[in-house]
């Protein structure tokens, strides 16, 4: 009985999903030149890539009616990920603009999102560590430096041989170690922690503020700059003001 039943025939059902093409172009965020850039589309059935043409122009097919995160990445460039609903037609996905990587530049890295009061990352955030892993693999002449911020309003900013101070360093190393570990030199990283002092929300009043005052953010140093390394000392004051003023800057 065991042989015959190896001898079989199956069915599966599967489901029929309409497809639409969606199209844009990628572009340089300052000259609006086109960008030949590659492409990261997901959606809730899997994900799948693409490229544009010389001129930055795309053109895919992808599942209507859902919704569609489209990630766009060139070399030179900073990331950007669009979100994107298609309908039953020829979906639009119009412009992405790319800002060019430049010294000082800093870039808030938007779909990190930490549980409260941990280094532990949401699983939302998944995609956006895969994003900054392929922005470090295309770019393998730069170097970043990873700041993290945690959320603490309507205080005053935390003493830096405090548990909240060094959640934010554990915070900033938790995105380091991660690079790290997918093979991404570690010369070329440093991270370093600001507590609440540089909050986007000083007053934040709603869950959503919160979120958004637990960022990330990278920097791209100046040649010759020495990378920061905390590695758990806690920095003088003088010496994390004067980082800060450089973030600012």
């Amino acid at each position: 009985d065991g042989r015959q039943y190896n001898r079989r025939a199956t069915v599966r059902i599967e489901e029929m999903r309409q497809m639409v093409w969606m199209k844009g172009k990628i572009v340089d965020l300052e000259t609006g030149l086109g960008l030949p850039s590659d492409l990261i589309i997901r959606y809730r059935e899997g994900l799948d890539s693409a490229a544009t043409d010389d001129e930055g122009e795309y053109s895919f097919p992808v599942p209507a009616r859902t919704v569609i995160s489209l990630e766009a990445f060139t070399p030179g460039y900073f990331f950007e990920t669009k979100m994107l609903k298609t309908g039953c037609k020829i979906t639009i996905g119009g412009e992405i603009k790319l800002p060019p990587v430049k010294v000082g530049e800093v870039i808030e890295l938007q779909h990190f999102y930490f549980v409260g009061n941990q280094d532990v990352l949401l699983p939302r955030s998944e995609p956006e560590l895969y994003r900054l892993l392929r922005f470090m693999q295309i770019n393998p002449g730069l170097s970043i430096e990873i700041a993290g911020h945690i959320n603490l309003p309507n205080q005053a900013p935390v003493s830096l041989d405090t548990w909240h101070y060094g959640l934010s360093v554990r915070r900033a190393e938790r995105i380091f170690q991660y690079l790290v570990d997918q093979g991404i030199a570690e010369d070329r990283l440093g991270y370093i922690g600001f507590g609440n002092w540089n909050m986007r929300f000083p007053n934040a009043n709603n869950q959503q503020e919160q979120e958004l005052n637990r960022r990330v953010e990278i920097r791209v140093p100046g040649e010759g700059e020495v990378l920061s390394k905390q590695d758990n000392l806690v920095p003088e004051d003088e010496f994390l003001l004067k980082r800060l003023e450089q973030w600012r800057n």
